[in-house]
């Protein structure tokens, strides 16, 4: 049996959830699989994780260009460069024993390809409900219309997927139930995968007592092009931050994250917020932060940031939809959630108060991070996973 990893979502090149969660997931399963045959589909600026190895076949898919996307969109009802090439090689070399994963639910129509092709081992990855997810984060300025036509492709792709896969996996219980709950139920089983970090991530820094006295740092991430993100941060800064600015001295806010608007660049400007967009590396941008917020409202998958902030031992200031799936840390030592921006406030004065946050103090935060997601951690729990898979393929 070989392995059949197709990915929508790049591996390496750039920085967010869905390409650190497919790097972990990729490299998990080389791990568990190191006897088998690899064979990666995905885009052509990810070649270099094949570097040096001799267990992965690369199928690289090159970039499209504006004839290739308008075709994909109005006949082969795709918004991804993965057509035709990658029907053509499932075509030319799928083995009806081969396991495909199908990395991504904007992808989910090459399940009933392999399925056609007689091949019944395949898994999708689901890392949103995507009708969800794109409806509230993109396509808000453009022709309603198309915005329709774009909403419809991304939502039957992830059906198909759902409904030619022998297992689908989803991030979180909320997702696997909504799935279900909007498409009926599948010919195949649902599971909960864990999240993790990948291993490159996954080691924890040094780090030294935070004293609120001497600095208060506080840092906010994310995709800062999606609306989901953008739209509460600009509001949390127009209507909280003068108020904390006058309670609380010393308060400065950082923002870092990919692709700004320049009304976004503007807005930071205006309001004194250091902007670090597209950063090479978040290590030195996370070791002088204080205090971590995800501001993030709505959306489903699983937020990867609140990890991170784990990984560094910082206290965390988190919507409660960026805590979905993170329920056994609601009640943990410096994790605060909230319902509205209001509340931010509330929960820095009761950090700020504190006056200092030790050194132990953040290691338990990092001990937790290395028990749940960990690079070694997540592919133990992954492989379990897997057990019951194989059982079911």
């Amino acid at each position: 049996m070989r392995i059949i990893f197709i990915s929508a979502y790049r591996l390496i090149s750039g920085y967010g959830g869905g390409i650190f969660l497919s790097r972990a997931y990729f490299e998990a399963i080389r791990t568990i699989f190191k006897s088998k045959k690899i064979i990666l589909i995905g885009s052509e600026e990810d070649e270099k994780i094949c570097d040096g190895t001799l267990d992965i076949e690369y199928v690289s898919i090159k970039k499209a260009n504006i004839i290739k996307k308008i075709r994909l969109v109005l006949f082969n009802k795709a918004i991804d460069r993965m057509s035709p090439e990658t029907e053509n090689w499932l075509k030319k070399y799928l083995n009806k024993d081969d396991m495909v994963i199908i990395n991504g639910a904007p992808i989910g129509r090459l399940s009933k390809l392999v399925y056609d092709l007689n091949n019944k081992n395949i898994i999708v990855i689901h890392h949103n409900i995507e009708k969800d997810f794109f409806k509230d984060n993109y396509f808000k300025n453009i022709n309603f219309l198309f915005r329709k036509k774009i909403e419809k492709i991304i939502e039957s792709n992830q059906i198909i997927g759902y409904k030619y896969a022998s297992i689908n996996i989803f991030l979180t219980e909320r997702d696997m139930n909504k799935c279900r709950e909007l498409y009926g139920e599948s010919k195949g089983q649902s599971v909960v995968a864990p999240v993790f970090l990948p291993p490159d991530l996954s080691s924890c820094p040094e780090m030294q007592d935070i004293d609120f006295r001497i600095r208060r740092n506080i840092l906010i991430t994310g995709s800062l092009n999606i609306h989901q993100m953008k739209e509460p941060f600009m509001r949390f800064i127009r209507e909280e931050l003068p108020i904390i600015r006058n309670e609380l001295s010393n308060i400065k806010i950082i923002l870092a994250g990919y692709r700004p608007d320049k009304i976004l660049k503007l807005f930071c400007k205006r309001n004194e917020i250091e902007l670090i967009d597209n950063p090479i590396s978040m290590d030195e941008i996370f070791k002088i932060a204080d205090i971590y917020i995800s501001i993030t409202e709505g959306g489903s998958g699983k937020k990867i940031k609140i990890i991170e902030a784990l990984k560094w031992g910082l206290p965390i200031i988190a919507h409660r939809s960026s805590l979905i799936g993170y329920e056994e840390i609601l009640n943990k030592n410096l994790i605060f959630q909230y319902e509205n921006i209001k509340e931010i406030r509330n929960s820095l004065h009761k950090l700020i108060e504190k006056e200092k946050i030790s050194k132990n103090e953040r290691q338990e935060i990092q001990e937790y991070f290395k028990k749940t997601y960990a690079f070694e951690s997540g592919t133990l729990k992954f492989e379990n996973m897997f057990h019951f898979i194989y059982n079911k393929l």
